[in-house]
């Protein structure tokens, strides 16, 4: 996906994602994740890790990452899942020509998508606005 980071191949060798699964069911989180990340260390800092010769290297990679955890987080919920009549699958196995089939609760995916958020905030923490507005211009208020 031009103007990102990473690219659906990429976050599938990032998470292991099995190689089956469509890039359209990544790209479009892999979009938003881009756009929080930006909006988060703003346009010069993103635009540079953009670059084939970045100005830091470290901050490159470190973008990569989070922009990888960011896509995660938005994508978990409906990664790999299964929907049937009875839920989300967790898992399924065949046990002795038995389908057992587990479900993924609300809680869980909420959880686990949060992880990743935390995770790709972290990552990205060190390059952050410190105000959390890109292009933010700094001003001094005075009282008179």
């Amino acid at each position: 996906m031009p103007g990102t980071l990473i690219d659906a191949a990429k976050l599938k060798e990032y998470f292991d994602i099995n190689k089956d699964i469509a890039d359209g069911r990544l790209t479009p989180h892999i979009g938003a994740a881009s756009r929080r990340l930006k909006q988060w260390v703003g346009n010069d800092a993103y635009t540079d890790a953009l670059a084939e010769e970045s100005q830091d290297a470290l901050r490159k990679s470190d973008l990569e990452n989070a922009e990888a955890a960011l896509a995660m987080h938005f994508a978990i919920p409906g990664l790999n899942s299964k929907v049937t009549p009875t839920g989300i699958v967790k898992s399924s196995r065949n046990d002795q020509g038995k389908t057992i089939i587990t479900y993924l609760s609300p809680k869980e995916i909420t959880e686990l998508a949060g992880i990743y958020l935390e995770q790709a905030a972290e990552i990205a923490r060190p390059y952050m606005l410190s105000d959390g507005t890109p292009e933010a211009e700094f001003a001094v208020v005075t009282d008179e």
